[in-house]
């Protein structure tokens, strides 16, 4: 019986990237940012807001209508953005024409270890023989395998204000926004058979 430490997991925001934050950009005065085009104006509104993580900046797509405008914000070394707590993002950092000032709630939560027997494949070979000789073809066999796990969930809310350069009370734009994700941990996984 061959026992093995498994862990399927997905990425988790705002630390290894590549996770998307859906929330509303809710415009209250328009304002200038460096898009996807070149300098534009976000109109006064609420639009649907994607925040899309990488490694070094941040992306936002804000569906303006049309074709939309992403938004790029760099985000340095020295200025992650928590898992829990506030954060500031200046202008000169960014490369924006503003400033970021918001906060961030993760909530994880670990559900029941579950055990039982799941459907499982593995790869072997089949001799084929002709009258030229054999040759091994590769396969695939279904199977039955135990395993024990347990679900992982992460609930982040993250809430920011776009504000003027240097002047935190002078506000432009206030986003909103939440994501959920669930894991599964592999604590005991068996051959298949």
């Amino acid at each position: 019986m061959k026992l093995k430490l498994v862990m399927l997991s997905l990425v988790t925001i705002f630390l290894a990237g590549c996770d998307v934050l859906d929330g509303q950009l809710t415009v209250t005065k328009a304002f200038l940012v460096n898009g996807n085009s070149g300098r534009q104006a976000i109109a006064a509104g609420i639009y649907k807001t994607g925040l899309d993580f990488k490694r070094d900046r941040v992306i936002a797509d804000i569906e303006t209508g049309g074709a939309g405008t992403k938004v790029s914000f760099a985000v340095p070394t020295q200025s992650t953005i928590p898992e829990n707590g506030n954060f500031e993002l200046r202008s000169a950092q960014t490369g924006q024409p503003l400033d970021v000032l918001g906060s961030v709630k993760t909530v994880k939560t670990q559900s029941e270890v579950y055990r039982g027997y799941e459907n499982c494949q593995t790869q072997n070979t089949t001799p084929n023989c002709g009258p030229n000789g054999c040759i091994n073809q590769p396969g695939q066999q279904w199977g039955r395998q135990y395993v024990e796990y347990y679900y992982r969930d992460t609930d982040k809310t993250i809430h920011f204000a776009m504000t003027e350069v240097g002047a935190a009370h002078k506000k432009y734009a206030q986003f909103d926004g939440s994501a959920k994700t669930s894991q599964k941990v592999i604590i005991r996984q068996d051959q298949c058979f």
